[in-house]
């Protein structure tokens, strides 16, 4: 059975909303994207696998608009399941503005007994920008602020860059998964697969680079899997059409991890992409990363259980 919930965009005008949208339904292009007048909406299906489909509102940002959603709160924000909110990282005169508008949502949803899962994105934080001293601030800052206005939902705060599109994907599956009991099932699945091999991080990838689950104990050493897994995915495909085929990718990694005395210790790492069917002719793909050969050997014996078990939890769900 397919569950439908209601995802909502909002945000100032010019946040990049639209464009996000496009990309989730696989017709972004930049170049094309144009202003949102008044409330549109559309369908995000989602893989089948989840059991779930998204109809997305997309709120223009206008300010007449903003004052006629908040007017008609109980058509706007009630049976919400996800709110994606959308602050563009670079125009700093608009912050408070913005974080205004966030917090009357947010007292829209309190005010209807509404708790949507919360996904703040901090967009156009592109690759060239990311690392200027003023986009830091600006992190910093929302950062704080949005924590405090957010403490009474389930937030996640974001980056994003339509320059990176693993970063949106990313972000899509941030209110995926929390919305969806066949991803959290998998997800404790991947919690006793690292476990049993001593893995350090792992996440399991539809071929549209959707997240279905992952688990790790440290976030930094997810974040390697969430940025590489999808380029395994883009590598796969190209190689594909070179009429080549492959199920599997390794990599050697070096990482660091700054300790608490501010020691750096250097550490490497095997991570791995393995891909492996799964009923409905679907594929799935599992990014791993192992501490050694010894963790790699194990992780590589354990997939075909790991693989059958999360077969048998797609079963029961459809």
């Amino acid at each position: 059975m397919v569950i439908q919930k209601k995802i909502l965009f909002a945000g100032l005008d010019n946040s990049g909303k639209s464009s996000i949208i496009l990309s989730f339904q696989k017709k972004f292009s930049f170049m094309n994207s144009t202003p949102t007048m008044g409330l549109e909406r559309s369908n995000i299906t989602t893989s089948s696998l989840l059991g779930l489909k998204f109809v997305a509102w997309d709120m223009g940002g206008q300010g007449r608009f903003r004052k006629r959603y908040l007017e008609k709160k109980y058509h706007m924000f009630t049976n919400t399941s996800v709110l994606f909110y959308i602050i563009d990282i670079t125009d700093s005169n608009r912050f408070k503005e913005s974080l205004d508008y966030y917090l009357k949502i947010l007292d829209n949803f309190i005010l209807l007994d509404e708790n949507p899962q919360i996904v703040v994105c901090f967009h156009k934080n592109d690759p060239d920008i990311k690392e200027d001293p003023n986009i830091l601030e600006n992190i910093v800052f929302l950062s704080t602020k949005i924590t405090a206005i957010s403490k009474k939902f389930s937030c996640s705060i974001n980056q994003t860059s339509i320059h990176d599109i693993s970063t949106i994907y990313k972000l899509f599956s941030e209110g995926v998964m929390k919305s969806s009991p066949v991803s959290q099932m998998i997800s404790a699945q991947l919690k006793a697969y690292t476990k049993i091999t001593s893995s350090l991080a792992v996440l399991i990838l539809s071929n549209d680079m959707l997240t279905i689950g992952n688990h790790s104990n440290h976030n930094h050493l997810l974040q390697i899997c969430e940025k590489i897994g999808p380029r395994f995915l883009y590598t796969m495909s190209e190689i594909e059409e070179l009429k080549f085929s492959s199920q599997n990718l390794i990599l050697n990694v070096n990482y660091d991890i700054i300790e608490k005395n501010s020691s750096v210790n250097k550490h490497s790492a095997i991570l791995f992409m393995q891909s492996f069917d799964i009923p409905e002719g679907e594929v799935l793909n599992i990014v791993t990363l192992a501490k050694n050969t010894r963790t790699y050997q194990l992780s590589q014996n354990y997939l075909p259980i790991l693989a059958s078990q999360i077969s048998n939890i797609l079963n029961i769900s459809t």
